[in-house]
């Protein structure tokens, strides 16, 4: 059993490893598809060295962005380190309520 089947099992969630390139800085890495809409785990690369000047690096940051539906609720920064960023996501993504409580919170700022 590889480790995308096991994660599914013990998470209950059925999950998509697959890596969808969203734009230039945007890459999807796990979809969570969850009763209410989904969540995905994005890997954003900002570009900050030149090829002359290795000393500047590429910052590498991950965030969970949710969708109720097809409409987006909100995003949670995950950190820069990929399988933090990757047990935090499963965190969320196990709390099934995690997007309803988005939208009620994006919807109280709306007002």
């Amino acid at each position: 059993m590889d480790v995308a089947k096991l994660n599914q099992e013990i998470l209950g969630v059925d999950l998509e490893y697959k890596n969808v390139y969203i734009d230039a800085e945007n890459t999807r890495m796990i979809r969570a598809k969850l009763p209410d809409g989904y969540c995905d785990l994005v890997r954003t690369d900002v570009w900050n060295g030149r090829v002359n000047h290795p000393e500047e690096h590429d910052i590498v940051k991950y965030t969970a962005i949710s969708w109720y539906r097809e409409e987006f609720v909100g995003g949670v920064d995950l950190g820069r380190n990929y399988m933090h960023a990757k047990y935090k996501f499963f965190e969320l993504v196990v709390n099934k309520k995690y997007i309803l409580e988005m939208k009620h919170k994006k919807n109280e700022n709306a007002r």
